[in-house]
């Protein structure tokens, strides 16, 4: 009976294995996107457990796939293809920082535009610190980001 255990668990532990590695490499490219996109750092989701509870929760619509793709393999670190893990994770995180960047680009752009147009029209005194980023922004600049934000929720580019 105790020999039954000690044979489940032994097989437990590669798959369990397997459904880390592939939990990990599903939430590579979310977690730079989390952290760098305005929509989650201005609407209050500063906090590191909330952001990685998101890249948990968006991370698990890819977990099958990854798990398939990784298969059985006889040790953690051991290479994916023929590519090292830690190869895998930078370039994993570098396409994450790429598509982060560029889904960002639009809510700077907006932003800047909003305090050009504050400084153009003298009204750069009204500045204030932005609870989100903590750098200083005029209220045109604050309210083009949001309109910029709601235009991008509202057109369905992230779910």
């Amino acid at each position: 009976m105790i020999d039954d255990a000690f044979v489940f668990g032994d097989s437990l532990v590669p798959i369990l294995l397997g459904f880390l590695s592939a939990l990990v490499l599903s939430g590579l490219r979310l977690l730079p996107v989390v952290y760098i996109l305005p929509i989650f750092t201005l609407a209050g989701y500063t906090a590191g457990l909330l952001r990685g509870g998101i890249v948990f929760g968006l991370g698990l619509f890819h977990i099958p796939i990854i798990w398939g793709a990784l298969g059985a393999r006889p040790d953690l670190m051991a290479p994916i293809g023929d590519l090292p893990i830690f190869l895998l994770i930078g370039k994993e995180l570098f396409i994450g920082i790429i598509i982060a960047c560029l889904l960002s680009l639009p809510f700077w752009i907006a932003t800047m535009a909003g305090n050009i147009i504050d400084a153009q029209s003298g009204e750069q005194l009204g500045e204030q610190i932005d609870p989100g980023t903590g750098q200083d922004t005029t209220a045109t600049g604050t309210y083009l980001g949001l309109v910029a934000m709601a235009i991008f929720l509202e057109a369905g580019f992230f779910p």
